[in-house]
């Protein structure tokens, strides 16, 4: 599961289980894992997961999706109606 995102123009572009080990001109960059509001500032958030309420009986749980809400990434699950069509929680996310 996704623990990080990297995110550019308020768009998520990555999500990563773990941070990498070099990223752009900072070595070691994995080691700031526990430095989270620095890594805001690098644009890398940690993810918060959240199960989607629905009515199970008419819809399903779908894919990951990816929301940046601004100053958190939330990772939830697209609903989708049990005839597989498609409800999108928010379109600007990541897939």
């Amino acid at each position: 599961m996704a623990k990080f995102a990297h995110v550019e123009n308020d768009q998520v572009v990555g999500v990563y289980d773990d941070l990498p080990e070099n990223w752009t001109r900072v070595s070691n960059f994995y080691l700031l894992a526990n430095d989270l509001e620095h890594l805001k500032t690098l644009g890398w958030y940690a993810i918060v997961k959240q199960d989607p309420e629905y009515d199970p009986v008419a819809k399903m749980a779908g894919k990951l999706i990816y929301v940046f809400t601004g100053d958190v990434v939330i990772e939830t699950r697209e609903i989708v109606d049990r005839d597989r069509k498609s409800t999108r929680l928010n379109s600007s996310h990541i897939t």
